[in-house]
């Protein structure tokens, strides 16, 4: 009589925390706005619960779903719908978005969201003027989550409350397959503006080994008869821990994760274009700190 009791107990928190309680809905676009999640899970309390709306092709949600998380992909359009309109209107709700380039439906709920959030989801924190966020659409004081980041941001997050959340160590933690990089020596990680350069990479040299783009839509390089594996069904931050040969990259947040690894045993080109660099003034001076990378502008 006592277990069931107890179960009536358990049974009633979980209805209360689903209907009365916060929630925080976040829209994850790839796996670096998942690293977040996972560090705000841990200052949930017993009356607030984390959403997760995501992109399925970029986002690996595993780990969040075993720790009981609510996640959603993109292409259940009906009861993402479902999930956006209970949350954002009928509930308490902190709507994070990691931009707010999406379709009407979003940007018709960030009207009536209880508070809104901005969620970091790439390189746009280490620029001074962002491509995927518009800073005045938003309120002076929003709250913008982030790494720990021990270096300078953009100017433009000047204007917004930056907690700063999560270890960019926990970027290696994606459950996907390691690359097995022991007969590599030269990995070109696939990321503007590396179509540039495309004739300086030797595509089709021994050793070389290109991981093409998460998003198919920035999948800039030529076809080769070189080596490639696919950037969205690997671990690539986990799998350069060990690495000791060269890495390629070029804007992007796969080469922020590298210039921040404390004691790496590979050297790093990071191809930068000229036209961004002023935009890109903190990431340049990230680099100009770490003796193993190297700007090359193009």
């Amino acid at each position: 009589m006592r277990e069931t009791s107890k179960a009536i107990e358990a049974s009633q928190r979980v209805l209360w925390r689903h209907f009365v309680g916060r929630t925080r809905l976040m829209v994850c676009a790839n796996q670096v706005t998942v690293a977040i999640v996972h560090a705000l899970l841990g200052r949930e309390t017993e009356e607030q619960q984390t959403i997760v709306v995501y992109n399925s092709d970029r986002c690996d949600v595993e780990e969040l779903e075993r720790r009981g998380v609510l996640c959603v992909p993109f292409t259940h359009r009906w009861l993402c719908a479902l999930v956006l309109i209970r949350y954002c209107i009928l509930g308490n709700a902190e709507l994070c978005l990691p931009h707010h380039r999406f379709g009407r439906s979003i940007l018709w709920l960030l009207t009536f969201a209880r508070k809104t959030s901005l969620i970091d989801d790439g390189l746009d924190t280490l620029r001074n003027v962002p491509r995927n966020v518009e800073p005045e659409k938003f309120a002076a004081g929003t709250t913008f989550y982030t790494f720990r980041y021990d270096v300078e941001l953009g100017r433009w997050l000047s204007r917004f409350n930056v907690e700063r959340v999560a270890d960019i160590g926990v970027l290696s933690g994606s459950g996907r397959q390691m690359i097995d990089l022991s007969a590599t020596r030269r990995l070109i990680v696939e990321s503007p503006p590396i179509a540039r350069v495309a004739s300086e990479l030797r595509l089709n040299e021994n050793g070389t080994l290109l991981v093409r783009h998460s998003n198919v839509n920035k999948q800039v390089l030529p076809r080769s008869e070189g080596k490639e594996v696919a950037g969205a069904d690997v671990a690539l931050e986990r799998s350069l821990q060990d690495f000791s040969g060269e890495i390629v990259v070029g804007e992007s947040m796969v080469a922020v994760f590298a210039l921040l690894n404390e004691s790496p045993s590979y050297k790093l080109t990071v191809y930068l274009p000229k036209e961004n660099i002023e935009s890109l003034s903190p990431l340049v001076r990230l680099i100009e700190k770490r003796q193993f990378a190297e700007l090359r502008q193009c």
